[in-house]
């Protein structure tokens, strides 16, 4: 199912950017524009899931290809909420979850550039199934620059997934060590009782998984953690190393 709404994100995105009188009526669009204009270029994107979230209903009774019809024919939506829900979206996602390298306000993600989004390759952005966060957002999500972080005071939970030994060494504030090997069953179903309770307690905050150079675990991780219905994952891009 989230393979399925990924097609349907890229297939909507292409669809929402450049809105045509066609689809949407002239009282309608004229609200998306001004909050298209006046929002980043992810906007687009945000608009589009906060439709799918209203069609969410009529599209899980379909299949692919009447999804992409219903697109076309577009039911009834409430702008309003649309636009309520969009901008929600948008004020809670981490900037650099929506990174795209050719984006025109690019250079609005760039705070430091060690700790930024740089470009990665196509074929790991095919083979992950979650966004990517850079150190910087976790800087400010977590509040590392207070000498008081703590799990009850950030906006962000931090899953170190690197063996005992490497955490023990050097380790962020306020993250939480998971073992990988114990995390999951032979069919990716949770098996840690300490992973579940920490996830079902703090279902609101954006899951943060942090490996290390073994990239592949990391990304298993996280498509684990999606397969059991855990919502706002991402991974930490480049791993612990950018610290």
């Amino acid at each position: 199912m989230n393979v399925f709404f990924f097609f349907l994100y890229v297939e909507l995105f292409n669809y929402i950017a450049p809105l045509n009188l066609d689809v949407f009526p002239l009282n309608k669009i004229f609200h998306l524009w001004d909050m298209l204009l006046l929002g980043g270029s992810s906007f687009p994107l945000c608009i589009g899931v906060a439709i799918l979230t209203q069609l969410k209903p009529l599209l899980l009774k379909a299949d692919f290809n009447e999804c992409i019809l219903l697109f076309s024919e577009l039911p009834e939506i409430d702008i309003e909420r649309c636009i309520r829900d969009s901008i929600d979206i948008f004020a809670t996602t981490p900037r650099s979850c929506t990174y795209r390298e050719h984006a025109s306000d690019i250079t609005n993600y760039q705070i430091n550039n060690d700790l930024d989004m740089d470009p990665f390759p196509l074929s790991d952005l095919k083979s992950e199934r979650c966004p990517r966060i850079s150190a910087n957002d976790i800087v400010e999500l977590n509040d590392l620059k207070a000498s008081t972080a703590s799990l009850k005071t950030s906006k962000v939970l931090l899953l170190d997934i690197r063996s005992s030994d490497e955490y023990m060494k050097a380790a962020l504030p306020s993250s939480i060590n998971i073992s990988y090997e114990r995390a999951f069953d032979n069919q990716d179903r949770i098996i840690d009782n300490r992973l579940q309770h920490l996830l079902d307690q703090h279902r609101t905050l954006v899951k943060v998984v942090i490996g290390n150079k073994n990239h592949k675990q990391t990304v298993d991780f996280t498509n684990n953690l999606i397969t059991n219905n855990c919502t706002r994952v991402c991974l930490l891009h480049t791993g612990i190393d950018v610290f």
